[in-house]
């Protein structure tokens, strides 16, 4: 009997090897993005060369601007701002005559759907600024490690770590200030890292 019972605490040894010594933590965030400005540079009020932060002209209230906003994904690129309003079509091509810009300069025709427009000379927007936020952003961290135990003084850890575990796409602006004169104005260009793994070990005495 003294012999079975010692293989059966050996047993449990072994098993305890393979299933115990497991630890698991994670770390998960969430964030709104960066305060976003929209600007017209092109402004003519140019007190101590200010103008690259004058907010730019705009049709919408505040809440219709973040309306507006958001990440569209689309064939031909993805965007921050709704392609409607940048005069491209729903799969993000351009549309006849159009160059991509929120406003073309002060003194053009408005086209269907524009809602952003330059400054007339001498006056400046009463836009604020930090109007809207960049695109959200959800990201989760997990370690996975097991310890083997070997003997009382000795022990092997096997750590595996992921970023970004879910391999989620977070975009970001490059830029906290957008132009409404640019040709980029409104495209999402950028991304935070994919899913990275690493493995580690280290042997305790």
């Amino acid at each position: 009997p003294f012999g079975k019972g010692k293989r059966f605490l050996n047993q449990g040894g072994i098993v305890n090897q393979i299933l115990g010594g497991f630890e698991l933590s994670g770390v998960l965030q969430i964030g709104s993005g960066a305060p976003i400005t929209f600007t017209d540079p092109r402004g003519t009020l140019n007190r101590a060369g200010r103008s690259n932060r004058q907010t730019a002209l705009t049709s919408l209230t505040k809440q219709q601007l973040k309306d507006l906003v958001g990440v569209y994904r689309t064939p031909n690129g993805i965007f921050f701002v709704n392609p409607s309003a940048l005069g491209r079509n729903a799969d993000g091509t351009l549309q006849t005559g159009r160059t991509g810009r929120g406003a073309d300069g002060f003194g053009t025709a408005a086209f269907p759907g524009q809602v952003f427009f330059n400054n007339v000379p001498g006056s400046t927007s009463g836009l604020e600024r930090a109007v809207v936020n960049g695109p959200a952003f959800t990201t989760l961290d997990l370690s996975l490690i097991k310890t083997f135990k070997i003997g009382e003084r000795y022990s092997f850890k096997i750590e595996a770590s992921a970023f970004n575990a879910l391999n989620k796409t977070n975009f970001y602006l490059a830029n906290q200030s957008l132009d409404i004169n640019s040709t980029n104005f409104g495209r999402i260009t950028v991304a935070n890292s994919p899913r990275v793994i690493q493995l580690a070990g280290r042997f305790s005495f």
